[in-house]
Parts: C-alpha cells; structure tokens; sequence
C-alpha cells in the first residue's frame, strides 16, 4: 500500500495526458495494481519478461544513466 501511495502522489505532479496509462516491470512492488487503478483512473500493463521494448522510457533513462557521462576512467597505468 505504502507503494500505491507514493506512486499516486507522484503522478499528481504530471500532467493529465501523462498519467492515463502506467507500465511496469514485473516485480510484486505492484501488487496492488488493481487498486491503484481504481483510485487514480491509470491503466496498468504490466511488460512482458525480457521485452525492454515495452519500457522505452525506462530503457532510455538506464542508457542516460549509464552512459558516457557516469562512465569511469581507468586509474590503472598503462602497461
């Protein structure tokens, strides 16, 4: 439940057009799907395992995050 709820007061924050539809990975940190459906009027889908094409906006923050920018140097001398 404690899920649900910062879920739905983040989502207040969107605008309408933003909030209409969800779609979350597997994992049981929704398991209250139906509820917060209810509540907040999102549609819920939920990916399919090992389809990140179904996540493109997580996807593409993972490579934000983990790209160039976030990239480590070697500190390691050259051999």
């Amino acid at each position: 439940m404690a899920m649900n709820a910062g879920l739905t007061a983040a989502l207040a924050q969107l605008p309408q057009q933003l909030r209409q539809t969800l779609t979350w990975d597997r994992g049981k940190e929704l398991s209250a799907h139906a509820r917060f459906a209810l509540e907040t009027g999102t549609k819920v889908f939920f990916a399919d395992p090992h389809s990140p094409w179904q996540r493109p906006t997580n996807e593409n923050t993972n490579g934000l995050w983990t790209g160039p920018a976030y990239a480590t140097t070697s500190t390691s001398p050259s051999p």
